[in-house]
């Protein structure tokens, strides 16, 4: 049974994140018709238990509303991720489920991180502002994604416990800088946390899920996180699958993986097929190789 399936809207974004390497990746999108298809075909064919509508930052498409009324009218659960920037509030109070990015809480700001990572720190209070706002549409689900890197690491308790008083999950992830151009995802900045700070990291969380704070993450992810930071992980299950926004199946977010272009789903869906013993071949093929 596949999971989740995460749908990449666009690969364009209208922020440069220090943490993140997405801006340089260029890839031709999808139409309105070619996603609104897609949608349509996992839920019919697939049934996933989430679809996650992804980017580039998702709300740049000038379609975007469209989409929106495209999955809501299948029955299925979803959520869409943004850095909170691109304020459509007609779009926005017609959602399921929003996923904001949010890695400070506005008082955490020092002069000292505003200066060394200032788009995050944009991004964060963006998301916040949204985050309030979003609260008055009284939307059915609201979550916060949290990258964890050396400058927020010690706010992310403080992170969870606000969010949880308001009835919002956090979702805590650990930032990977770039070692080479292959990686999606990494930035050029070094923001990783060491070993002890994945470690304090983890026992914190943990901690705090017992205590009953909304922390989507398994116990199991933080367990293994201090094993994280040597970059030698290979995260994605085989109950999961990225679809590009041009239609082709990836290895997972952050390598692309040389085997999976080979795959488009709309192509594969026009031959009367999804063949997902090949799609799970290619994958174990392709992580051996993850840089």
């Amino acid at each position: 049974m596949i999971r989740q399936v995460v749908l990449y809207l666009t690969r364009r974004c209208n922020l440069r994140c220090e943490h993140c390497y997405i801006p340089n990746i260029s890839s031709k999108e999808l139409t309105t018709e070619e996603l609104c298809r897609i949608i349509r075909i996992i839920h019919e064919k697939i049934k996933p238990e989430m679809i996650i509508l992804f980017g580039g930052e998702p709300f740049v498409r000038q379609d975007i509303e469209e989409i929106i009324d495209c999955i809501n009218s299948v029955d299925t659960h979803y959520t869409i991720i943004t850095n909170g920037t691109l304020k459509k509030h007609n779009v926005i109070k017609k959602l399921k489920s929003l996923t904001l990015s949010i890695d400070f809480l506005p008082w955490q700001v020092s002069s000292e991180i505003r200066e060394n990572i200032p788009v995050i720190v944009e991004k964060s209070l963006a998301g916040f502002e949204l985050l309030n706002e979003s609260l008055q549409f009284d939307l059915p689900e609201v979550v916060v994604s949290t990258i964890v890197t050396k400058y927020n690491v010690s706010f992310l308790p403080e992170i969870v416990k606000w969010m949880s008083e308001r009835g919002i999950w956090t979702i805590p992830g650990i930032v990977h800088t770039v070692r080479n151009q292959n990686f999606t995802f990494r930035g050029e900045t070094d923001l990783n946390i060491n070993e002890e700070q994945a470690s304090w990291i983890a026992e914190n969380m943990i901690q705090l899920k017992k205590q009953g704070y909304l922390i989507h993450n398994i116990n199991k992810y933080f367990e293994l996180l201090p094993t994280y930071i040597d970059f030698s992980w290979k995260c994605t299950s085989l109950d999961y699958f990225i679809i590009n926004a041009n239609g082709d199946l990836l290895a997972c977010h952050d390598w692309p993986g040389r085997n999976f272009p080979q795959i488009n789903f709309l192509d594969s869906v026009a031959q009367n097929r999804i063949d997902f013993n090949k799609f799970q071949e290619l994958y174990v093929e392709d992580v051996k190789e993850c840089p």
